[in-house]
């Protein structure tokens, strides 16, 4: 399988793909390699995937912790007031990535708990 894989890349990155693969191949199973990922996650490191695919690929298998976030989610949350309105801290600077998941969890929480309480419990409103 490495070898049909490194066939398929171009030469500037068959070393790398190799590698990568190679990687892959040392766990025995999907679950040890998705526990392993998110270990590294806590720790802010990253195993074979970026730090945005990697925590796209844990919240897909049920790590919700994990928020995917890159310099467009950032500018975004930044210019709609959410940054501002739900950053636990004052004073953080928003140009940092770290408290930006925290952030976006908080939103969420206080979006829903609002919603929850004005939306019918039915669509008939019963």
């Amino acid at each position: 399988m490495v070898d049909l894989v490194t066939v398929l890349v171009p030469p500037r990155i068959k070393s790398r793909a190799r590698g990568m693969l190679e990687n892959l191949l040392k766990y025995s199973s999907i679950k040890q390699f998705t526990e392993e990922l998110y270990r590294s996650a806590v720790r802010g490191r990253t195993i074979v995937l970026g730090e945005k695919r990697r925590d796209n690929y844990l919240r897909d298998f049920g790590y919700w912790d994990r928020i995917p976030m890159d310099r467009h989610e950032m500018h975004f949350i930044t210019r709609t007031g959410i940054y501002h309105a739900c950053s636990v801290k004052v004073g953080r600077d928003p140009l940092q990535k770290a408290p930006f998941p925290r952030t976006v969890s908080l939103y969420v929480f206080l979006f829903y708990c609002d919603t929850a309480s004005s939306v019918p419990a039915s669509p008939m409103g019963i």
